[in-house]
């Protein structure tokens, strides 16, 4: 496997950011002149009680749609979504996620995975396999075709929660930002 291979990779991420997460998160995650909510259903809609996303969540927000210009998202729509979530990041952020038990995964383990091929691959072009290998599983597993994530897998394989958590854009961006920047070299 080559450079070319993650490359691809690299052209997938983008597109599914710029058109279909950032678009969805845009819509669906957005409450008009307040920032976004907390999490969106696993219908990819807001729930009818709209609760706003925490420090940490809004945070996350202003990372995905500071990536909009480079991944193809409009400029001044992203600057605009990016400011509105930064203006909604006050207070103490709330403390970390649960870390999975034994036995479950999670989009968080999957994007440090990530994260950890490109380091190598940054180090050696041969760890490509590696880099391609674990964006595969994040797209086939925790990422949907309509924008949004799957927060992770009980030990029976079962989605470990029923809503698509803001704060886990944050974890998105960390791991494909890098990978972009590849075909931005």
């Amino acid at each position: 496997m080559s450079i070319k291979a993650v490359k691809r990779r690299a052209r997938e991420a983008r597109y599914w950011l710029g058109q279909c997460c950032l678009p969805l998160w845009a819509d669906a995650g957005l409450i008009r002149g307040e920032g976004f909510v907390a999490a969106l259903d696993m219908n990819h809609r807001a729930p009818d009680a709209h609760v706003l996303a925490d420090a940490l969540g809004q945070a996350a927000m202003a990372d995905l749609f500071k990536l909009g210009p480079r991944v193809g998202f409009a400029t001044d729509r992203s600057a605009e979504l990016f400011d509105l979530a930064n203006r909604h990041t006050v207070g103490t952020p709330p403390a970390p996620p649960l870390k999975p038990a034994a036995g479950e995964k999670s989009l968080s383990g999957q994007c440090a995975e990530l994260r950890i091929a490109l380091f190598a691959f940054a180090e050696n072009e041969t760890a490509a396999p590696e880099v391609a290998s674990a964006f595969d599983v994040l797209m086939d597993e925790y990422l949907t075709p309509e924008g949004g994530w799957i927060a992770g897998y009980t030990a029976d394989g079962q989605p470990s929660r029923l809503d698509m958590p803001a704060y886990l854009g944050r974890d998105l961006v960390r791991a494909l930002a890098p990978l972009i920047a590849i075909i931005e070299a």
